[in-house]
């Protein structure tokens, strides 16, 4: 489990340029699907109920794949700075 918990925190740390596009895209989209399905399911209502959901839960996925993203980038970066330096000095 800290490895999940590890990702709340590398999304609330990860920095902003990489957070805000995600937590708009994520709103958008969580709150299109939800009124959609809402409003197949009961109505208008159904629709403003899904709207406010599917934007909380597509924010809150947002903040999780920043968190991944950032998780990814930091692993790449050392990744490629040990490889390298293992291949500048020769190999072993």
């Amino acid at each position: 489990m800290d490895f999940f918990n590890d990702l709340g925190d590398a999304g609330a740390d990860a920095p902003r340029f990489l957070r805000r596009p995600l937590a708009i895209l994520g709103i958008l989209i969580g709150a299109a699907v939800g009124a959609y399905l809402g409003y197949g399911a009961s109505g208008i209502l159904g629709a403003l109920g899904g709207f406010f959901t599917g934007a909380f839960v597509g924010w809150g996925l947002s903040m999780l794949l920043a968190g991944v993203v950032f998780f990814v980038v930091i692993f790449a970066l050392v990744l490629v700075v040990s490889l390298g330096w293992t291949w500048l000095t020769g190999g072993g």
